[in-house]
């Protein structure tokens, strides 16, 4: 599972996704062939670049999967987190948001994968949702990645980049 989430440096300087001044055009990275052309090496490029990740969520949402990207991001900022109190906090928020059978964003993972997230959620910590994350990351590089590089989307990406 680790080669999954080892933490690369990005290709190239990105704005930070959290700092809200990502809508800032000045401090994006410019989408130059180059860069465009290596989303297509692996998944784990394609995340490891914001403007990739942007990207990407687009076309999730045009095919109705964008809340795989969303969990695997949310797992990503809850990897980050330091305090206890904040993990506890996010990892609620996070299960009630992706592991709500009635919510808008439920996942499609499996119930053995629901109940373990179940029990560790008596005490979460950056942990509790790797094996969820792990599979819709796995689900995203078999089926929605394939299909993105593939589209017409990310050939107009690559015809229209610097």
């Amino acid at each position: 599972m680790s080669k999954f989430f080892k933490k690369k440096t990005s290709i190239t300087p990105t704005a930070s996704s959290s700092s809200g001044s990502s809508n800032n055009p000045f401090l994006k990275t410019p989408l130059t062939r180059e860069l465009v052309t290596s989303w297509s090496t692996s998944l784990e490029t394609l995340l490891a670049c914001q403007r990739g990740r942007e990207q990407f969520l687009k076309f999730c949402e045009q095919e109705h999967s964008e809340e795989n990207l969303d969990f695997w991001e949310h797992c990503e900022a809850l990897k980050r987190k330091t305090d206890q109190q904040d993990i506890k906090r996010f990892a609620q928020r996070m299960f009630s948001k992706f592991f709500n059978e009635a919510g808008k964003y439920e996942l499609g993972v499996s119930q053995e994968i629901r109940d373990g997230i179940r029990r560790e959620m008596m005490n979460p910590t950056i942990h509790t949702y790797d094996v969820a994350q792990a599979f819709i990351y796995s689900l995203m590089q078999l089926e929605c990645y394939p299909r993105f590089i593939q589209s017409q989307m990310y050939k107009d990406l690559k015809e229209n980049s610097m």
